[in-house]
């Protein structure tokens, strides 16, 4: 729940629709441009045969000086029309493909960093088939997604293209049409020329065994629209987000089962909706930041004792600001260092650009450091700041280097390899963004990415740990049960003013008014920028949606998983 220097949504009228506000860079007369292409056209058909082809190789893009055409429906900060972003122009693409059946799959997934000011790719496995009316040609149909650099925001792409085993290759077709960026909200489309050089690629064996293993894991899927045939009596329109239209994707995870709904585009459903690629934002305050720190501090006990200056020398200042400021103070921003105790009142102040623009770890931490005032003792006031988890992150890279080593990291030591590691999530979600430079510091606060089957397991996972979780697993203990709500003193202190307590990285809210419960219910939630919600019902269901509308409402969800499992009680 991240109000921040890139935000608000551009409201325009019903009438102009998506495709009369454009900016185009290659086609001045709008009349004479092609239209953007369906989703359809890059989803197998219905006579779709077999591929005949085997893809193998490196796919070399032309995307320079490729002609492109853009549709702009939102842009609060001027990217589109700002000539440094480039945004009409997609980066560098000369990647590596393996084909396993009609699998294609990408060799480098997650993020992959880019000399263009503004995107960087994120690629995922697509599909490969044959066309009845062109023999000796395989299509081709890949999912992508371009993240802004430095940030979380995420579009969602496909492209496609025939190829043939010897190397022959046609232009690849691309659009864009759908995101989850409050922001920037465009269509982009085009055509790119390009270059497939067949060869051998290593490790591919490995590759397509660790591909299998990632889809034998994820959870069955259903329609959400369906849910009531398995749940009589539930009524799937519960579970809609608010505004659909800026719905991403939605679920909820009942007994092992991924109730999937939403998935659509501006020109179409989305052919892979398993394969999107989603941002964090702040949910990653939760599953990043809030689950290491409980680790660290089960592992290595006093640990969230520990003053920041100690471990911050950034933080060591003549004031002495930081000195009394611990661990647990930055987790539960209330460090007392702030300018504005109002709801979010720093985080959408317009010197917080110097921290979310800077792509340095010493101009965020400097500004993490130095920016706000002692107000008050620290742990006495909640105030959001996405700076005091940058600075928590940094603390703990700097503890556990001095503990195992000074090449030990927090993201792929801990939190994927300790606390993570045994859901085998998607390489997606194996990644993370980090500052551009040497340090490589991980935001901790933002910048993770997922795919939606790794939401749903997670979010079971989490549920399953706070009710069956003995005293020897990993992190079970009583900041495990504060962070997961299951003690009631934690909701007395440290809330907002819209009732939602905030412990150890967690949301919680009372829900009880909302299920007709009378006692207290606490469910905790994760919240992200823009609409973004992960709520771990305590019936062990998992409700989730990814939207860019800037709304935070699931009550009516919440309310209707109690008629598969009364959780009042």
């Amino acid at each position: 729940m991240r109000t921040s220097l890139r935000q608000g949504l551009v409201n325009l009228p019903a009438l102009l629709g998506a495709a009369l506000l454009l900016a185009t860079c290659s086609v001045p007369d709008a009349v004479e441009r092609p239209a953007p292409p369906g989703t359809g056209a890059f989803t197998p058909p219905a006579d779709a045969l077999p591929p005949s082809q085997t893809f193998e190789g490196y796919l070399q893009l032309q995307t320079e000086h490729a002609p492109a055409h853009m549709d702009v429906l939102a842009d609060t900060y001027d990217a589109a029309y700002t000539a440094q972003w480039d945004i009409t122009h997609l980066p560098p693409f000369d990647f590596a493909f393996i084909q396993d059946g009609d699998d294609v799959i990408p060799v480098r997934r997650g993020a992959l960093l880019s000399t263009h000011p503004y995107w960087e790719w994120m690629l995922e496995p697509g599909k490969a088939w044959d066309k009845p009316a062109e023999p000796g040609w395989t299509q081709v149909s890949l999912p992508f997604s371009l993240r802004e650099r430095n940030q979380n925001c995420t579009h969602y792409g496909l492209m496609s293209f025939r190829f043939k085993s010897n190397g022959a290759i046609s232009s690849v077709r691309y659009q864009i049409a759908s995101e989850t960026c409050i922001y920037l909200k465009i269509n982009l489309w085009g055509s790119l020329d390009a270059q497939y050089r067949p060869a051998p690629v290593p490790g591919k064996t490995q590759i397509v065994e660790d591909f299998h293993q990632l889809m034998s894991r994820r959870l069955p899927v259903k329609a959400i629209t369906q849910i009531n045939l398995d749940y009589p009596g539930i009524d799937p329109a519960a579970f809609i987000p608010p505004g659909p239209e800026d719905v991403t994707v939605y679920g909820l995870v009942v007994d092992g089962v991924h109730y999937r709904g939403g998935c659509e585009t501006r020109l179409g459903p989305h052919p892979f909706c398993d394969r999107l690629d989603l941002p964090s934002y702040s949910t990653a305050k939760s599953i990043f930041a809030g689950l290491v720190f409980i680790y660290l501090e089960k592992t290595y006990p006093g640990f969230a004792d520990i003053s920041v200056a100690e471990l911050v020398p950034e933080c060591r200042l003549a004031d002495g600001r930081w000195d009394d400021v611990t661990m647990r103070h930055l987790l539960n921003m209330s460090t007392g260092n702030y300018d504005d105790a109002g709801f979010e009142a720093d985080e959408g102040a317009a010197n917080v650009g110097e921290f979310f623009l800077d792509e340095t770890h010493a101009g965020k931490i400097k500004f993490s450091c130095t920016a706000y005032p002692r107000k008050s003792p620290p742990g006495e006031r909640f105030v959001y700041h996405t700076f005091d988890t940058y600075i928590l992150g940094t603390a703990m890279n700097a503890f556990i280097r001095k503990k195992l080593g000074p090449d030990t990291d927090i993201f792929s030591d801990l939190l994927m390899k300790k606390i993570l590691g045994p859901l085998h999530l998607s390489p997606t979600a194996r990644t993370t963004m980090r500052s551009y430079d040497p340090v490589s510091q991980p935001f901790t606060g933002f910048g993770l990415s997922w795919n939606p089957d790794d939401i749903a397991r997670i979010g079971q996972w989490l549920n399953r740990e706070i009710t069956a979780a003995t005293a020897d697993s990993l992190l079970y203990g009583k900041d495990f049960r504060d962070a997961l709500f299951r003690h009631p003193d934690v909701v007395k202190r440290l809330s907002n003013s819209r009732g939602e307590a905030y412990k150890n990285g967690f949301w919680g809210f009372d829900v009880a008014a909302w299920i007709g419960c009378d006692h207290p219910v606490w469910v905790p939630f994760m919240s992200g920028f823009g609409g973004n919600i992960i709520a771990l019902i305590p019936n062990d269901a998992v409700y989730y949606y990814f939207s860019d509308g800037n709304q935070f409402k699931w009550a009516d969800a919440v309310a209707e998983t109690r008629k598969i499992k009364n959780y009042c009680e």
